[in-house]
C-alpha cells in the first residue's frame, strides 16, 4: 500500500484476504485498484510488485492504517463523472447560497420534486422555484 502523493510505501499486505479483512475493502474494488491502477479513496495506491522508484519507506502500524482509511472513507464522496454541481442562490440573502453535488441532493434539501426543479434549471419554466 503506497501513499499516492509521493509513492511512499506505508504498509505491506501479504494477501488479498488480509486487505479484505483488515482494511474492509470489497474484493471488486481491490481488483480494480490492482488491475486498472485505480486510486483508493484518492489516497492509496495498491500494487502487487514492489515499486523500486519509491523514494522512501514509512511503514505504519496496522491500527494507524485502519484509522487513516476510516477517516478517508468518512470524507470521501463518490461523484458520478457526468454529475454537474448546482448552485442554489437566494435572491435577497446571498449568504444563504448553497452548492449541491447533484439534482437529487438539491431536491432532498428543498423537499421538492426533481422533475419540477429540472424544469426550472433547464429554463422550461419561467421565474424562480418557490419564489415570486
Amino acid at each position: 500500500m503506497y501513499n499516492v502523493e509521493d509513492f511512499t510505501l506505508i504498509y505491506v499486505l501479504y494477501s488479498k484476504q488480509q486487505v479484505y479483512n483488515l482494511v474492509n475493502m470489497h474484493h471488486n474494488t481491490l481488483n480494480d485498484c490492482l488491475n486498472l491502477g485505480n486510486i483508493y479513496l484518492d489516497t492509496f495506491f495498491y500494487s502487487l510488485d514492489l515499486i523500486e522508484e519509491s523514494p522512501e519507506t514509512i511503514l505504519l502500524y496496522l491500527d494507524k492504517i485502519q484509522k487513516i482509511v476510516s477517516e478517508k472513507r468518512y470524507v470521501y464522496y463518490v461523484k458520478h463523472p457526468a454529475a454537474k454541481s448546482i448552485i442554489a442562490e437566494f435572491k435577497h440573502e446571498p449568504k444563504k447560497n448553497l452548492e449541491f453535488n447533484s439534482l437529487n441532493s438539491l431536491a432532498k434539501h428543498l423537499k421538492g420534486d426533481r422533475q419540477v426543479i429540472r424544469g426550472y434549471l433547464k429554463g422550461y419554466k419561467p421565474g424562480y422555484y418557490r419564489g415570486k
